[in-house]
């Protein structure tokens, strides 16, 4: 676990301090996308990996890269639609509060 702090901070720096080819990556929006739904991939992998598991192994497929795939695209349409659906409108809801109850 030292090890991947040791690989990531230089990585987090490098990242911080480019204004290049770096940047310009993590400013894509696919990686922009995923980095807002990553809330949802962190809290939903292990209930979509269950449940697509249960739902190919009923199927009859056992193949482990299949339900690898499938699971990491259920993750990221269910994920999608967690942020889209539920993390927003409650972050706006929430800072609407926030605000309202600042001015009184």
């Amino acid at each position: 676990m030292a090890l991947l702090a040791v690989l990531f901070v230089p990585l987090i720096l490098l990242i911080a301090i480019n204004n290049g080819k770096v940047s310009q990556v993590f400013s894509m929006k696919i990686p922009v996308f995923l980095g807002e739904i990553s809330y949802g991939i962190y809290i939903l992998q292990k209930p979509i990996h269950h449940l697509v598991s249960t739902v190919m192994i009923y199927l009859h497929i056992s193949n482990k890269s299949l339900i690898f795939y499938n699971s990491m695209i259920c993750l990221i349409i269910f994920s999608s639609l967690s942020y889209k659906y539920f993390e927003t409108p409650l972050r706006k809801s929430i800072s609407k509060q926030y605000f309202k109850n600042k001015t009184n």
